[in-house]
């Protein structure tokens, strides 16, 4: 796909590593440090092109198996099944769960940062959130692509 992104994936997969992911603030921490996105070209790709593989990668993390890690992880931003709801052949044949949450995660967040997300079809100017069709588990929230406003600053005051 991208060296950046076929590196961190790699990473994720072999290493063990913590990672967190803002749409909102543009960030990927791994380990509690912030990783650069680049911002050259990701990938050549149309709107509809990105959502397919967007689909895609949804739809092995919807089936995803949990861990006790991604169990009493506080956030995530699209929907997984829980165990309860998996079927056998999910849980023996299906990717694991922080796996493919990075996965989709990571390919979201390359895309808002490289301005693929620009034209995204939402329904109409009002709509604050996206899905393929009527009832679908998956759900982009335009306020995922609206940067959040970075908090100011506080003047330095020295006391004596």
């Amino acid at each position: 796909m991208h060296p950046f992104y076929d590196k961190m994936l790699q990473r994720i997969q072999t290493e063990n590593v913590r990672f967190s992911i803002s749409f909102e603030r543009r960030r990927l921490t791994i380990d509690g440090k912030i990783v650069p996105i680049p911002t050259d070209e990701f990938l050549d790709w149309s709107i509809d092109e990105i959502i397919d593989e967007l689909k895609y990668l949804f739809a092995g993390y919807h089936r995803s198996v949990p861990s006790e890690r991604t169990e009493h992880k506080r956030r995530t931003y699209f929907y997984a099944l829980p165990l309860s709801q998996l079927s056998d052949d999910d849980i023996e044949t299906g990717l694991l769960r922080e796996q493919a949450q990075f996965a989709i995660e990571l390919f979201f967040l390359l895309n808002i940062a490289n301005g693929k997300f620009t034209d995204f079809p939402f329904r109409d100017d009002q709509a604050f959130f996206w899905q393929p069709i009527p009832n679908h588990p998956l759900i982009v929230m335009r306020s995922w692509l609206t940067p959040s406003p970075q908090p100011a600053t506080a003047p330095t005051t020295h006391l004596r």
